[in-house]
């Protein structure tokens, strides 16, 4: 007769550990279920590659959802880059196209703080102008939350000299910020798109925030961010010569017009 194996898991052995006769059977460890490893949720930038009518990763709701995402955001950041480049002008669009559109605020900024809008007034045989025109067009594609526009300074006010040219009047919310007379505060000759971007945030033209990246190291951005916000303290009069700018508008020089000083337009146009 076979001897019996109390350690099998029969009825009979069953019933001798109900009533004690033989141990219990000590419970077998389980081994540990294999770990599913989990896909890593998708980041935006994954939906490029993601075909939403035949990639079945990730359920359709998913992928429509951060979709939806991408496109908010892309909009947002559209919204606020609308120029990024040198807009020529004539004299009936001005008002329009400068004073007024400093007034705009961009999406997503604070309420009030309108649109830097830089207006270039140049002569296009003077070799000045020459030198600062495609600077200004760089500038403009770094910074496409800025408008700049161009227009032929006689044609913005009439007899304007050569002598003054090029100058860039800078305006937001509404008021000229300041007049930028020649290359004397950028460099002179030697100016450089760091040059340029340094007296334009001077007088608040650009957000150094809303820049695009370049791939190239500025040094005049490395520098602004570690200014201290004391910098807007100075007073009135140690401002009035900013990297070379005036801060009062053009219109001081001219004879009186007999109109409301606070009038929108700011020269004989």
């Amino acid at each position: 007769m076979p001897a019996i194996n109390y350690d099998e898991d029969t009825e009979f052995n069953a019933a001798l550990r109900a009533h004690g006769i033989i141990p219990q059977r000590e419970p077998t460890s389980r081994s540990p279920s294999p770990e599913i490893p989990r896909s890593p949720s998708p980041s935006l930038s994954d939906l490029d590659d993601l075909d939403l009518g035949t990639d079945d990763a990730l359920p359709r709701a998913v992928l429509e959802k951060y979709r939806a995402a991408r496109m908010a955001e892309e909009g947002v950041g559209e919204r606020k880059r609308k120029f990024g480049r040198v807009y020529p002008i004539g004299k009936g669009d001005y008002t329009k196209e400068v004073s007024e559109a400093s007034k705009d605020d961009l999406e997503g900024e604070p309420e009030g703080s309108g649109t830097g809008v830089v207006c270039f007034l140049f002569k296009d045989y003077l070799p000045d102008c020459k030198l600062l025109t495609p600077l200004l067009a760089r500038v403009a594609a770094l910074y496409p939350s800025t408008k700049f526009c161009s227009i032929v300074a006689d044609h913005c006010i009439e007899n304007y000299p050569d002598k003054n040219c090029p100058t860039l009047l800078v305006y937001r919310c509404g008021d000229m910020m300041g007049q930028i007379v020649g290359l004397g505060g950028m460099g002179g000759v030697k100016a450089t798109v760091e040059d340029v971007e340094r007296i334009l945030f001077a007088f608040r033209a650009l957000d150094l925030h809303l820049k695009v990246a370049s791939g190239t190291h500025s040094q005049f951005s490395s520098k602004q961010a570690k200014r201290d916000d004391s910098d807007s303290d100075d007073s009135e009069d140690e401002q009035a010569f900013v990297g070379g700018g005036k801060r009062s508008g053009i219109r001081k020089s001219a004879p009186a017009r007999g109109r409301d000083d606070d009038d929108d337009d700011e020269f004989d146009l």
